[in-house]
Order: C-alpha cells, then structure tokens, then sequence
C-alpha cells in the first residue's frame, strides 16, 4: 500500500512497465516512454500549474499562508522545468537512473519547503554554497 503521492506514482509506473515488457516491448522502448512521460509532465506544469495557475486554487495549501500562492507557482515552474529537461534532453537515461532523478526532485522541493518553512525575514539571510556537481550543501 502506498504511504505518499510519491509512492503511488512509482508502484502506478511499475505495473506500467511491467505490463509494456509482458506485451513484447524492449527496455528501451520503457525506458524511453518513461523518459517523454517526465518531458511531458515538465511541460504541462509550466504551462497549466505556472504559467496559467490553472485549477491551483483547488490545491489543498494553495490559500493556507500568505504568499502560498508564489511559492507553490515557484514550485511548479522549477519541478517543471527540471523534469523538461530530464524528459527531452539530449541524455537518454536507464529506468534505474531515471527513478532515481524523480526521486532527488521531489526530495529537493521537500528539503527546500523545510528551509523556507522556518525562515524568519527578520533574520539575515544564509547562503549555500554550490558544490562543483551542482548540488546544495546543506548549511548546519
């Protein structure tokens, strides 16, 4: 049984995958359609959710603090320009790889709703730095 969004998401793709294999179709053929369903998923978040805030007020935290309604619209446009560039860039990705890259996203939108979470605007505000591959350091 699955315990998040997250979790349902990932047992809904495993059936998928596995039932395009038990119709003939090759890995890469999985690995691909996987690959173009985040493009896809990339541009529909741009479009609908960031650009348009289609539908957003009915999101459950859409109208529940002030300034909710630009951090979710931040939200949406940064997960939906990461998961453009991991569905139509020019790297093909293996399902493992891929997997895992969704995973990292939403755990980096979680880590940072947590930060901005117990910001004080009265406080200064605290950097990261960027390690040379990219990612965030966690400041203590």
């Amino acid at each position: 049984k699955a315990k998040s969004v997250v979790d349902t998401l990932d047992q809904v793709w495993t059936s998928y995958c596995e039932t395009l294999q038990q119709n003939g179709k090759s890995l890469e053929f999985v690995e691909r359609t996987y690959q173009s369903i985040f493009g896809w998923t990339g541009w529909c978040m741009i479009l609908a959710n960031h650009l348009l805030p289609f539908h957003n007020e009915y999101l459950p935290s859409y109208q529940d603090v002030a300034g909710r309604k630009d951090y979710l619209n931040d939200v949406s446009g940064t997960l939906g320009l990461q998961l453009l560039e991991l569905g139509f860039g020019q790297t093909k990705y293996e399902i493992d790889v891929l997997r895992a890259a969704w995973k990292n996203l939403i755990d980096a939108e979680a880590f940072r709703e947590e930060v901005l979470a117990t910001f004080d605007a009265k406080k200064p505000r605290r950097s990261s730095s960027i390690t040379s591959a990219g990612t965030i350091e966690r400041l203590p």
